[in-house]
């Protein structure tokens, strides 16, 4: 199977294309290594990959329509991970155009072309922000998330919009995953634990911080669910083995990170 993998260079995106190779599929990975964050992790996450058959990686940005045309058209993937996005709450108050042209626009082109091309199943990252101003616990794929408090979530949940819209008049099989922080090997610097650990970023995270990473469950969304999201949360009884007891709540952050996982279990299991 070949499978496209946006994001390739991120911290999710980087070990579901492990786990993807793992099994023997084909991965075509796609990033435009923006600098966000160190941009030489990214690299450094790439040039592993680039290690193993079967992978090969286009430095391309999804919100470039013909970019995103030349690729689907040549590479016709069976199936995509689409988790390229901009990410981060706070930047999101510091540099909105990004936000939209990435998680908006690129969402849309890669909708348009799984649309083009057939793809069997889409597979994409939403987040946990969209659950904003809610208060019940713990969270659920049935809540109500029309009230986001960050324009980060905003763009998240209109993705979720624009998956079910598409699943619907096209018959494109998606399921959307809410991650809640993630973090695990080669992990982001930009994190709440790493800004208060800086020792414990990037690379320097491999042997310290291990927490229950989706990529683990992401790779086994193989079959046709129909337009659906899902819950991801790292289970409440799991520790942090090096790092605070807390980490400070900063403005437009969720409080919680808590949610029911039955239906990722349900729905992405082979």
């Amino acid at each position: 199977m070949k499978v496209l993998v946006t994001g390739a260079a991120g911290f999710i995106g980087s070990f579901t294309s492990h786990r993807l190779l793992d099994r023997g599929d084909e991965v075509v990975g796609v990033d435009n290594l923006n600098a966000y964050y160190d941009v030489q992790l990214k690299r450094d996450r790439l040039a592993r990959l680039e290690t193993r058959a079967g992978f090969n990686c286009w430095i391309e940005d999804i919100s470039d329509r013909a970019a995103m045309d030349r690729l689907f058209a040549e590479v016709r993937p069976d199936r995509i991970v689409h988790l390229a996005a901009q990410a981060g709450v706070r930047y999101s108050l510091e540099q909105p155009q990004a936000y939209v042209d990435t998680n908006v626009t690129g969402f849309l082109n890669i909708l348009e072309n799984a649309r083009n091309h057939g793809s069997e199943h889409l597979v994409y990252a939403s987040t946990s922000s969209v659950y904003g101003s809610n208060t019940a616990m713990p969270f659920s794929v049935h809540d109500n998330v029309d009230h986001p408090v960050s324009l980060y979530a905003a763009t998240k949940k209109a993705n979720e919009l624009m998956a079910h819209t598409y699943s619907h008049l096209f018959g494109i099989p998606c399921t959307g995953l809410r991650f809640f922080t993630v973090y695990g090997p080669w992990g982001r610097p930009d994190m709440a634990l790493f800004e208060v650990h800086p020792q414990h970023s990037g690379r320097a995270t491999h042997r310290r911080v291990q927490l229950r990473a989706p990529h683990a469950r992401l790779h086994l969304c193989r079959r046709h669910r129909g337009g659906v999201c899902c819950g991801y949360s790292t289970d409440p009884q799991s520790q942090i083995r090096t790092g605070p007891a807390t980490i400070p709540t900063r403005t437009a952050r969720a409080r919680h990170t808590d949610c029911t996982t039955s239906a990722a279990t349900d729905r992405c299991s082979c």
